[in-house]
């Protein structure tokens, strides 16, 4: 699985939040949840009436981590345009611009998926990382997109956007 390389611009998300931490594999659990929730609960059409919401492409950031309580925010979103007065149960994060390793997960069906993404993180941060030129670019998100290739009961596919920097 090798990734494409490119650079992404700064860009805004709105939408809901959740804060968690890997301690444990609390995040390996907590956020499935949370996306099972926001899908049950319909909360997409919440975002899309959003006034400066860019498209209809969802996005999974994980914001960086706090250091000294390990703990981060875990946001379901949509890009928005000019960040404007959102409802205040909506959390407004910045996404810095940088550069990314691109991985597309292999493609599932609905009831895989989940693990699916869960195994492509493991092979970036066990395999991949390792085993490249790069490093995890500290200070940055990354992210999970979902577009109009995750419609559907098969072959569903998604992109992982890690931030990365050259080792040395």
């Amino acid at each position: 699985m090798e990734p494409r390389i490119l650079q992404r611009d700064a860009f805004a998300e709105v939408g809901y939040a959740l804060e968690t931490t890997a301690e444990g594999g609390a995040n390996q659990r907590e956020i499935p949840k949370f996306w099972e929730k926001y899908l049950q609960d319909r909360l997409h059409a919440a975002l899309e009436c959003q006034p400066t919401a860019v498209s209809g492409v969802e996005y999974g950031v994980c914001f960086p981590q706090d250091v000294t309580t390990g703990r981060f925010t875990y946001c379901i979103g949509l890009e928005i345009g000019q960040p404007a007065q959102a409802d205040p149960q909506l959390f407004i994060g910045h996404i810095p611009a940088a550069t990314y390793a691109v991985f597309t997960t292999p493609p599932a069906d609905r009831a895989s998926f989940s693990t699916t993404i869960q195994r492509t993180w493991q092979y970036i941060y066990e395999q991949w990382f390792p085993a490249s030129g790069y490093e995890f670019a500290a200070g940055c998100a990354d992210f999970e997109l979902y577009d109009e290739r995750c419609f559907g009961n098969k072959d569903i596919v998604m992109d992982i956007y890690v931030p990365v920097a050259s080792r040395g």
